[in-house]
């Protein structure tokens, strides 16, 4: 990737001329521009004239639907195993950390350090 080298103090007061309502920042080497409305709602209704005024509506958008529960009951989990069928074959319904899985399959006479 090509790196842009930066502007010489030449080249940013005359790039900087050229743009009027733009100053240097005192402590960086950026430029800022500030614009000021007396009041904002009279300045913006010029750019979006079909809104009607303080509305809160734009054109063709309804109102959001009331939240409705979804009727479920999510922290009940309904596997499709049925547990009497687990338990007979041996599958592991709950989990085991690493030690308690070694002290649980450690051979008979060995002690735990």
């Amino acid at each position: 990737m090509m790196k842009i080298a930066p502007l010489t103090t030449r080249e940013r007061s005359e790039g900087l001329a050229r743009l009027p309502a733009w100053q240097p920042v005192a402590d960086r080497d950026a430029i800022h521009r500030s614009i000021r409305f007396a009041d904002f709602n009279a300045a913006w209704q010029p750019a979006a004239p079909e809104l009607p005024a303080n509305s809160g509506q734009h054109d063709g958008m309804r109102p959001l639907p009331q939240y409705r529960h979804p009727k479920k009951n999510w922290r009940l989990k309904r596997g499709a195993t049925p547990q009497w069928y687990k338990q007979r074959n041996g599958v592991r319904t709950k989990a085991l950390s690493g030690a308690a899985r070694v002290a649980r399959f450690r051979p008979p006479g060995v002690k735990a350090p």
